[in-house]
């Protein structure tokens, strides 16, 4: 009996961390803590100290809250963009440009990796890598009312433009 109840309080263990987990991975707490922001200059600063690649960010008109479906999937697409330049770009430098502008606000991800031809993904099977992470950036901003748009041309890097509308009066979320 005391083993089959320590091996059920592993199990309850587990089953927390596993929650918090998904949780986090729903909603980051950096955005409840920071703000969009903070949260991307930081996210930004770490991964281009654990990669070893030269990540910049810059924010411009950014002087409220956004509301928190807006926050969650601006960050998890950026961070989509991230894993895909460390996956298949190969590059030196990545830059994340967060502008509003006002009832619109637009995401620039940018690297000098090696690029691709935006037309061959169309072509390929939808279990090929890349497309799978650049489809998820365009669900999540689909959820948002968002879109993306993507210039890449081998061998001269890719840019990821997303644009999100936002509400009439946008106000103060945090």
């Amino acid at each position: 009996a005391k083993t089959q109840i320590r091996w059920l309080q592993g199990l309850a263990r587990d089953i927390g961390l596993d929650i918090h987990r998904a949780s986090s991975d729903l909603r980051p707490t950096a955005l409840d803590d920071f703000g969009l922001e903070r949260a991307l200059a930081a996210l930004m600063a770490d991964w281009g100290r654990r990669f070893g690649i030269t990540a910049e960010f810059q924010a411009v008109g950014i002087d409220q809250r956004l509301s928190p479906e807006i926050e969650t999937a601006v960050y998890r697409a950026v961070q989509e963009a991230l894993t895909n330049v460390l996956k298949h770009a190969h590059a030196t430098q990545v830059s994340v440009v967060l502008e509003r502008r006002g009832r619109e606000l637009r995401v620039v991800v940018e690297d000098d990796g090696r690029g691709f031809d935006p037309d061959d993904l169309a072509s390929t099977g939808p279990l090929i890598e890349a497309p799978l992470g650049l489809s998820g950036i365009r669900e999540r901003l689909a959820l948002v009312n968002g879109r993306l748009r993507i210039e890449s041309t081998p061998g001269g890097g890719t840019s990821l433009f997303m644009q999100l509308p936002l509400p009439a009066g946008t106000e103060d979320h945090g």
